[in-house]
């Protein structure tokens, strides 16, 4: 059955899926593309997870988030340091930019930006978007034909 405007989640409906408790710990937006698409985009479940890390602290986008390694660490069960190398690599791969906001005699958490994973998956997130409106067009209906005489053009 397709979704219909009265489909569209709410708040409501959303809290009638997750329950309010849940609702009331946190939330967090994530696009279905990057789940989707996560191959195409070279994600594997651990950098999925990081970049949802990230979108958990993400609140608004003037501000970048900023969570702890640490804390990220300890969340996905990694070693710190394995964490520090999925980081890296996603820098290198220009999807996840860190950004450090500290020196070494002044520790204060990294910033990172998402702009590069969203850059690159913005032409699978327009892809996907065409893909279901055109399962959402009716196919045209066959003509019948018309009984009785044929069409000047036909003859």
């Amino acid at each position: 059955m397709p979704i219909t405007a009265q489909h569209r989640p709410t708040q409501a409906l959303n809290r009638a899926k997750w329950k309010p408790e849940l609702l009331r710990a946190g939330w967090v937006l994530f696009p279905n593309v990057l789940i989707e698409k996560q191959q195409e985009l070279g994600l594997d479940p651990i950098d999925l997870n990081i970049v949802l890390h990230l979108a958990a602290h993400w609140w608004v986008p003037e501000v970048l988030p900023r969570p702890s390694k640490v804390r990220m660490a300890t969340a996905m069960k990694l070693s710190e340091r394995t964490l520090q190398r999925r980081l890296a690599r996603l820098d290198k791969r220009g999807l996840v930019r860190r950004i450090v906001r500290g020196t070494s005699s002044n520790s204060k958490t990294n910033s990172y930006d998402l702009s590069g994973l969203i850059a690159a998956a913005t032409p699978l997130a327009e892809d996907m978007a065409l893909e279901r409106a055109q399962k959402r067009l009716p196919l045209p209906k066959p003509r019948k034909p018309k009984k009785g005489k044929p069409p000047s053009w036909m003859v």
